[in-house]
């Protein structure tokens, strides 16, 4: 298994994918990038008050942050929402792509989808598989995570 020692969390929420990792013993720096600054705000004094300091916070919108990225990252985890609702520029090939380049040789790049409506759930599918080849999905209720193998 490839070793995640960066992480790129795009939509930090309450920065459950760092206490997540945490609590299973992987101790990665995590860059989060939020779009709301007082969602970040409180994710980071969470995660400082559970002693998870490795930390890069970013005030931005991931759309405009992917493009200007020039980093790699072992995992970028996609975790973007609008209440229940994925914006649309996520679910894109040029968005996913700009993911897949921002790997590691042999990163992972994991996507946060909720399933609110079968035909759109199809397109995504096809959309994520036709940039990561090699992927798999996890079913967990409405909820699926696709996990793409980047290029090695």
């Amino acid at each position: 298994m490839h070793a995640i020692k960066t992480v790129l969390a795009l939509g930090t929420g309450l920065g459950s994918l760092p206490q997540i990792m945490n609590r299973r013993g992987y101790h990665p720096h995590f860059t989060l990038v939020e779009y709301d600054k007082v969602v970040l705000q409180w994710a980071i004094e969470l995660l400082e008050g559970n002693n998870i300091n490795d930390l890069t916070p970013v005030c931005a919108d991931a759309k405009v942050f992917m493009n200007r990225n020039k980093e790699k990252f072992d995992l970028v985890f996609i975790d973007i929402f609008n209440s229940r609702v994925v914006p649309e520029f996520v679910t894109t090939t040029v968005f996913f792509t700009l993911c897949r380049e921002s790997l590691t040789p042999g990163g992972y790049a994991a996507f946060n989808y909720m399933i609110d409506d079968p035909e759109e759930w199809m397109r995504v599918q096809e959309v994520f598989s036709s940039v990561f080849q090699e992927h798999t999905v996890l079913d967990l209720g409405i909820n699926r995570v696709f996990v793409g193998k980047g290029l090695k």
